[in-house]
């Protein structure tokens, strides 16, 4: 099929949902506008002020959640759930921006239940004819073909991760050393591919199917013969990705095992020195938390109060985590453990038995995570960035995972892409997963990702899925 023409057909597929999305929502709101002349004599008339807010509330919040993304699985529970929060958003911001053109004078008053109409009726559309598109998507990736050059760590790595995310196509692997040619590339299991050899001749038989060439293996691996042939490949219909950005592609987040200072010098970090991006998160830290700490005083009186009564010790947990710069902190938690709790495993468990009733309730609704709004208000945190870590903690993942260090390049949040992308972490090897999504988020540090998490975070509040 070729890289570059599966390129084309991302932006086609993108372009396409769009169009329908547009089409879509013109046709609901008509159709409402018509209805309601007919039946109530107040359908008003077509607003196309009112059209452009609609799309705009529905568009923005959809593509948060990869509502126009070729490769999100559209009929996936965890996207229709995502859908939903989106089209919710979606219909706060489309009331929104009609009263305020009303209180400015303007008369879109016939307007409200239009919208309303519009942006209710829309999600049943969406998702359905979104599912029809996703099968089709899933079906011609499930024709297309994979070469992975590597037959060491980063291949066997790379292997696994195809697993856990159930990649739909064909996939083959190729030997970087000329004597693992025919052998197992994991062995002892069963369903482990064949290494094969001579990548320039599958290549030409496999081009129109070919998705891209994914180099798992360092450059020290290849021969020098092999490093030409992936540069002559490179140029060809077919593109050779690194293991890395195949990965950041497809499945956003950074394989820790494929990154070099290198790569952090050379184009690792950079978005972190968008200065005017830090200077307004950092406003927007401090009017939402403090407006946070105002409206949701009530709430914190009534948790606290809940807390102790049911066990002894103070409603408060305080701990010294690890931020910006390394630099330690205080944060500030509802406490959902026994007191002493924290002298024990350092890690939480399902169904730990030092977390109280009341507790559990706050870890499932991310309750528990709100008094660090005042660590927010304070500089200490953001509302949005990696997991602060107990200090005890990181002096361990410090030695043993490489590059953990680099979390702390940006202020750590109460929610962030590790946190809304991977299970609460339970041992070193989770804490080695969510490092890669920490380090997706550093490098791909925006506003738009910013969002998307928000529109992720409250799916994960609503399913109670915090732990």
């Amino acid at each position: 099929m070729g890289y570059r023409k599966a390129k084309n057909n991302s932006i086609f597929f993108t372009l396409l949902v769009l169009v329908l999305d547009v089409l879509v929502l013109s046709g609901i709101y008509a159709i409402s506008i018509l209805v309601r002349q007919e039946v109530f004599g107040t359908g008003g008339r077509m607003e196309w002020e009112v059209m452009a807010a609609i799309v705009t509330a529905t568009v923005a919040p959809l593509a948060m959640v990869g509502g126009y993304n070729r490769y999100t699985q559209m009929t996936s529970a965890r996207f229709l759930s995502e859908h939903a929060v989106a089209s919710f958003i979606s219909l706060l911001l489309g009331f929104t921006v009609v009263f305020a053109f009303t209180t400015f004078g303007q008369t879109l008053n016939a307007a409200r239940g239009n919208v309303g109409i519009t942006l209710v009726c829309f999600p049943v559309l969406s998702i359905l004819y979104r599912a029809g598109l996703s099968q089709r998507v899933q079906r011609s990736l499930a024709g297309q073909v994979l070469f992975v050059v590597g037959d060491g760590t980063l291949a066997k790595d790379f292997l696994r991760m195809l697993r856990v995310f159930s990649w739909p196509g064909e996939v083959h692997f190729f030997a970087t050393h000329p004597k693992r040619v025919g052998q197992p590339l994991v062995e002892k299991d069963p369903q482990s591919p064949t290494l094969r050899g001579d990548l320039n001749t599958a290549v030409s038989e496999q081009l129109q199917r070919l998705t891209a060439v994914v180099i798992a293996a360092q450059s020290e691996e290849l021969t020098s013969r092999q490093r030409q042939q992936l540069m002559e490949i490179h140029f060809r219909e077919t593109v050779a990705q690194s293991f890395y950005s195949f990965c950041s592609t497809y499945w956003k987040f950074v394989p820790t095992s494929q990154l070099s200072l290198w790569w952090v010098i050379d184009d690792g970090f950079r978005l972190n020195r968008d200065f005017t991006f830090e200077r307004f998160k950092r406003l927007f830290d401090v009017i939402l938390s403090g407006l946070g700490l105002l409206v949701l005083a009530p709430l914190f009186a009534v948790v606290a109060l809940v807390i102790r009564m049911e066990s002894k010790g103070p409603a408060i947990f305080r701990q010294l985590r690890v931020g910006l710069g390394e630099q330690t902190f205080t944060v500030y938690k509802f406490r959902s453990m026994q007191v002493g709790s924290q002298n024990g495993d350092k890690y939480t468990r399902e169904q730990d038995q030092r977390i109280t009733r009341i507790g559990a309730f706050l870890r499932k609704s991310r309750i528990d995570e709100l008094p660090q709004l005042w660590n927010v208000l304070k500089g200490d945190m953001s509302l949005i960035g990696p997991r602060a870590e107990w200090v005890d903690l990181v002096k361990d993942y410090e030695i043993k995972i490489p590059y953990y260090h680099f979390r702390h390049l940006v202020r750590p949040g109460i929610t962030g892409w590790a946190q809304v992308n991977y299970p609460y972490g339970a041992n070193l090897q989770d804490t080695i997963e969510k490092l890669k999504y920490d380090l997706y988020y550093v490098r791909h540090y925006s506003f738009t990702l910013d969002l998307a998490i928000v529109l992720k975070t409250i799916y994960t509040m609503i399913g109670g899925k915090g732990r």
